[in-house]
């Protein structure tokens, strides 16, 4: 005896990107595209009634087994109890040729949301699915998982770097799979230099490994960090470089204590959204007052060894020790 599929299937969450590959992949189900299409139906939820709805999704399949029916943000409207139960009603009586999905692009809450509550109630019928939008490993992580799904590798580090970038823009990330892949020919792996080349922002990453570890006063993955820096790179090079991240950090920070986000930092420091929710997530780590006496420090720092006082590696590795055990 076969399983019972479910009919209803609520999908919410902010990353709109996964929930339309999802349902991508329910349409294939369908079969051949030119039929699928007649047994697709997508309605916006700002105007539907719930009779318009009923009519709609009892229809019966056209040359296939299934209908599949998607609804996009139309549950805050239904506000009323009355409402409510209407549409409870109606998901309990669809027919096992219809596959009902209905879209929400925001999170509802688990223990409270009345569908929600009733899909619990409902596990036979209905299926419900949480898109939480990925950020950090778990971007790299589903970048190397889309790249090899492409027939192409991503190492980690060129997954990370360009998870950072693309912040949580999946649509992005995406797209720069794709460009990467074909830059390198699905013949070797993308790595961590060819994001960098192909990428735009790609340069505004480097070194924030090295912010990171001074801001979370970590002296022996500072040290570590620093020294693999200034085996490829001149330490006055090295100095200026890290002093314009801290510039961008004051300024992303100076943007947040005037009560900005994310798209504020994007539009004042005129970048891409994915580096401006990064730099979003390190200045809020870290006052005002702490950015900018880094930046003072490594001013100085950078004056010492313009002008010969110091030798370039050993006020690093001293600023870097002073600053992460003080």
């Amino acid at each position: 005896m076969s399983e019972t599929k479910p009919v209803v299937y609520i999908f919410h969450g902010e990353d709109e990107f996964a929930i339309a590959q999802v349902i991508a992949e329910l349409e294939k189900e369908l079969g051949d595209p030119a039929t699928a299409a007649l047994n697709i139906s997508r309605l916006e939820g700002s105007n539907l009634s719930i009779d318009e709805l009923q009519i709609v999704a009892a229809a019966i399949p056209f040359l296939g087994d299934r209908r599949l029916v998607v609804v996009d943000n139309w549950l805050s409207s239904l506000n009323t109890p009355v409402l409510q139960e209407k549409l409870i009603k109606l998901l309990e009586n669809l027919p096992p040729t219809t596959r009902l999905i209905l879209v929400e692009n925001k999170t509802l809450p688990e223990n409270s949301h009345w569908l929600l509550l009733w899909a619990k109630r409902a596990p036979k019928i209905a299926f419900v699915k949480h898109f939480k939008p990925r950020t950090g490993l778990a971007l790299a992580n589903w970048i190397q998982e889309q790249a090899r799904k492409e027939g192409g590798v991503f190492t980690l580090g060129a997954a990370e770097l360009l998870a950072g970038l693309a912040g949580d823009d999946p649509r992005m990330a995406q797209q720069e799979i794709n460009k990467l892949l074909a830059y390198v020919n699905y013949q070797r792996p993308v790595e961590v230099d060819d994001v960098k080349e192909i990428t735009p922002d790609a340069s505004l990453l480097e070194n924030f490994a090295l912010a990171n570890a001074l801001r979370e006063r970590n002296p022996r993955k500072a040290l570590q960090v620093l020294c693999k820096e200034l085996d490829v790179s001149d330490p006055y090079l090295l100095v200026g470089r890290i002093a314009r991240q801290f510039s961008v950090l004051i300024c992303a920070r100076d943007v947040l204590d005037r009560g900005g986000n994310v798209n504020d930092i994007a539009n004042e420091l005129k970048i891409r959204e994915g580096y401006a929710r990064h730099l979003y997530e390190q200045a809020r780590k870290i006052s005002s007052k702490e950015l900018e006496n880094i930046y003072h420090r490594l001013l100085e720092i950078d004056e010492a060894i313009k002008t010969g006082k110091m030798d370039g590696d050993v006020a690093l590795e001293c600023f870097v020790s002073d600053y992460t055990t003080s």
